[in-house]
Order: structure tokens, then C-alpha cells, then sequence
């Protein structure tokens, strides 16, 4: 993890810390202001990645590499 945040632009691993304040000295309580920073930081840190890494140029076919990874069964079969 600290190595991801190393990677990350200072203006990046600024918002991090600070959200990480901002759990620490507040209670843990469904707000849709947590979850609109929570997800602002993470979109931030995505956008980063795929910008860093350049995703988008390297052709990958998900299907290919996560194709055999789950599960395709619908469910644990329940016996009454």
C-alpha cells in the first residue's frame, strides 16, 4: 500500500492523507459526504493508474485474463 501511494502524484497522495485524517477523528457513520470523497479518491488514483500505465493502449481482452477466475456456477445449492 505505501508503495502505491509513493507512486501517486503529490496533489494524490495529499488527498489520501487527509481522508485518512478525516476517518480517524470522525465517527464511522453512513454519509453520503464520505462516500462522495471516498469515491473521488478513488477515481482520482484510477485515472492516475490508467494514465501512468497507459491501460487503454495495451489491447488487453478482459475476458482473456479474468475469464477463468470466477466461479460459474449460480450458487450453493440449498437443501431444505
Amino acid at each position: 500500500m505505501i508503495q502505491i501511494l509513493r507512486s501517486l502524484p503529490d496533489a494524490h497522495q495529499q488527498k489520501i492523507l487527509q481522508f485518512a485524517e478525516m476517518l480517524q477523528t470522525q465517527e464511522r457513520s453512513p454519509s453520503t459526504t464520505m462516500d462522495s470523497e471516498t469515491s473521488s479518491l478513488f477515481g482520482d488514483g484510477l485515472a492516475a493508474f490508467r494514465e501512468k500505465w497507459q491501460i487503454e493502449s495495451l489491447d488487453i481482452n478482459p475476458d482473456e485474463v479474468f475469464g477463468g477466475d470466477r466461479d460459474p456456477s449460480p450458487g450453493r445449492e440449498v437443501v431444505l
